[in-house]
């Protein structure tokens, strides 16, 4: 995770672990999906793939335990989910 976070936070997809450019996140103790979901999302945004940085971002919201608590993660997610729909061309649904 460690890596994963300073690989992304330098811009450097080339270099994220194979557990995260894959995709396999069944090694991870759950208490660290939501994290990870949040790397598979900033991933695709790095590689400029939106349809699943958006698919990701919306995963991880949906899997959240209480989705009333506002947190950062909640919002950095959803901001996550309208740079995705930015990127597509999707603007009404980046507003919303």
């Amino acid at each position: 995770m460690a890596l994963a976070r300073a690989y992304l936070g330098a811009l450097a997809p080339s270099m994220v672990p194979d557990w995260l450019a894959n995709g396999d996140l069944s090694a991870l103790p759950s208490q660290m999906l939501e994290d990870a979901l949040h790397y598979r999302a900033k991933y695709f945004l790095c590689l400029k793939k939106y349809e699943s940085m958006l698919a990701v971002a919306q995963t991880a919201l949906t899997l959240r335990i209480n989705k009333q608590e506002r947190s950062l993660a909640r919002t950095y997610l959803k901001l996550l989910c309208a740079a995705a729909c930015c990127g597509l061309g999707r603007t009404d649904d980046a507003k919303a």
